[in-house]
Parts: C-alpha cells; structure tokens; sequence
C-alpha cells in the first residue's frame, strides 16, 4: 500500500472565541485588587521643595496627615489669617486632641499592623516648625517611628 501525501497543507486558524472572556478576567482582577483613593482632601497645602526625595515604597498600611490651611473659605474668620488645621484620613482634628484620635485608631489596629504602619506628613511650606516637631512628639510617645515627609523636587 502507497502513502500519498497531500500537497495543500495549511495552518488552522487561531481560535479567538475565548479572547474576550480572558480580557475581561484580567480586568475584573485588576478593578478588584486596585486601591482608589478614598480620602477627600479638606485642607490646601503647598508642599515645600528639596533636592533629595524619595517615594514611599509600600503605601498600604499609610496614615496621612495634612497639615494646611481649610479649603472652604466659610470656615475661617473674615480677617486675612487663615488658621491651620490638621486633616488625618478623613477627618478634621483639633491639634490638642491629635494624640486622643491617634490612640483610637491605632487601638483598632493588630501589632502586626502597627509595626508596619507609616505616617505620611504632607504640611504646607509655611507651617510653623512647632507644629511638626508637636506632631512628632506625639507620634513618638505613641511608638511610631516611621513618618515620611511629602515634598516636591525643587525647580532647575
């Protein structure tokens, strides 16, 4: 018995009916595992600028403070002397009970997660030195040593 063999060999087409379900997998896991920020801003701040900066490298377990002025113009006096205020998270504090809310939410917190918590610093430019070395203090008698302090790169 002789073998022939066809001459018309050709390439089966690629089968791209299950394409769409894989591209909307991949999204589905990317819209679930993408953090948006949740934390409104209620302060205006003009960060300062520096020569050396470096990015956070882990930004999960991150309390931010901001430190600046209030954003809605209602909230302060009519004379030209915007006050600051201090915004953790979401919410608004008075600088006397700084240390009363961070205790609370760090109470909230396992010592897993409080061993691995940042503090991000974002003050305005022209806070006064006292407000942030305050806040510092604070964060030290609460045993948190990992505070990071936003700025901008200078202009060239």
């Amino acid at each position: 018995m002789i073998f022939k063999r066809r001459k018309n060999r050709e390439i089966p087409s690629l089968n791209t009916s299950s394409l769409p379900d894989l591209i909307f997998t991949i999204l589905f896991f990317f819209m679930l595992v993408t953090q948006m920020r949740k934390v409104p801003q209620m302060t205006d701040y003009v960060l300062p600028e520096g020569k050396e900066l470096n990015g956070l490298s882990k930004k999960t377990m991150v309390f931010n403070i901001y430190i600046g002025h209030p954003k809605s113009p209602a909230s302060f006096a009519d004379n030209n002397t915007k006050p600051l205020q201090v915004q953790i998270n979401d919410k608004i504090i008075y600088q006397k009970d700084i240390e009363q809310h961070l205790k609370i939410e760090l109470s909230k917190l396992n010592n897993t997660e409080k061993a691995n918590l940042r503090f991000n610093i974002s003050a305005d430019k022209d806070t006064p030195m006292g407000v942030i070395i305050d806040l510092k203090q604070t964060l030290r008698r609460l045993n948190q040593v990992n505070i990071h302090y936003a700025g901008k790169t200078e202009k060239q």
